[in-house]
């Protein structure tokens, strides 16, 4: 099989790098503007990232306490 025949992956790169590949645009809108009530400092790449590791089944609690720890180093 040449490279031109090779089937493409379903976690291309292309698709990964977009938060909105697996977020919809109305749930990051409310999902960010729950962020700006709650003052976290996150931006929507930041969100996006955030929801696809949970979704992928990262403990939402660790991944919030690593968000404030590498937030409190800058």
């Amino acid at each position: 099989m040449t490279s031109e025949e090779t089937p493409s992956t379903v976690g291309d790169d292309d698709e990964q790098d977009s938060s909105l590949s697996t977020i919809g645009e109305t749930e990051l809108k409310v999902l960010m503007e729950m962020s700006q009530y709650l003052a976290t400092g996150l931006d929507e790449e930041t969100m996006g990232l955030c929801v696809r590791l949970m979704r992928a089944g990262c403990d939402g609690e660790t991944l919030a306490q690593i968000v404030k720890d590498s937030q409190d180093d800058k």
